[in-house]
């Protein structure tokens, strides 16, 4: 699948592809993107059922797998390295562990190779709150955003980077940018992750919300058994939207490890 995709930075620099999360899309990275240019021939794409990119019924990780390997191939890329948040991470890992010769180093925000119960998960409640409003009835983005802003401040930054999933017709009726009813049927395969005996050892970060649960305590045995290399690094005052809750912090950390690992010879 051809993704939809955003490109800043210097052709001839090592490639850094940032992968969103669910019901996420391109836009979210694009303030760190632009500050990753300096160093990077940074690329940002929209997921498939996500953003601009095209809509399929088949969203499963191998799939993205898949669609991430056709992106390099298009532009050229031999190896580039990985930065992705919440499903992007696991997309991220997964594409390491099946193509580790494609991929120089890792960076994985606040996820962790393995399956979750679904009753971890915001972005459930999130996605049943989207389900049941019917976006045809209304005639401004306000009254949208009215139907779906919490009392939580919290839950309203995320519901601010949803929002900009919503696009216009050309016949005013409003829709959403990701695809819905797909997205609400593969739940359960988003919260997995496919088994894997593999490890490689590339470098690989990964940054932990410290308010956030997705990454335990017994998590880190199987990041480490997949990922010898792996750093595990906590960001105060964080939940696990990390580049949102703490953008200062998440940039500087990701950033040292990006530019150091940039110029190790794989």
């Amino acid at each position: 699948m051809k993704l939809h995709r955003i490109k800043v930075g210097n052709t001839s620099s090592h490639a850094l592809i940032l992968l969103h999360g669910f019901l996420g899309m391109s836009d979210h990275w694009l303030p760190f993107a632009k500050q990753w240019a300096q160093y990077f021939y940074v690329i940002v794409p929209d997921l498939r059922n996500h953003g601009q990119s095209p809509h399929s019924n088949v969203f499963t990780y191998e799939a993205m797998v898949e669609d991430i390997l056709e992106l390099m191939k298009e532009e050229n890329l031999k190896t580039a390295t990985l930065l992705g948040h919440s499903m992007g991470g696991k997309l991220a890992m997964l594409t390491a562990l099946k193509y580790p010769e494609r991929v120089k180093s890792l960076v994985v925000v606040d996820i962790a190779p393995v399956a979750y119960k679904k009753t971890y998960s915001r972005q459930e409640v999130l996605l049943k709150k989207i389900a049941t409003l019917d976006l045809t009835l209304f005639r401004t983005r306000k009254e949208i955003e009215k139907a779906l802003i919490a009392k939580d401040a919290n839950e309203n930054r995320y519901m601010q980077l949803i929002i900009k999933n919503i696009s216009r017709r050309s016949n005013g009726i409003f829709t959403w940018k990701f695809n819905l009813p797909v997205l609400l049927d593969s739940i359960d395969e988003i919260f997995g992750f496919p088994e894997s005996n593999t490890s490689v050892s590339m470098p690989a970060l990964f940054l932990k919300g410290k308010l956030s649960n997705y990454i335990e305590p017994g998590h880190e045995e199987v990041i480490k058994q997949l990922f010898p290399r792996a750093q595990i690094e906590v960001i105060k005052n964080a939940g696990h939207w990390v580049q949102v809750d703490s953008p200062a912090e998440f940039y500087e950390r990701a950033t040292v490890f990006l530019t150091s690992t940039m110029l190790q010879k794989k």
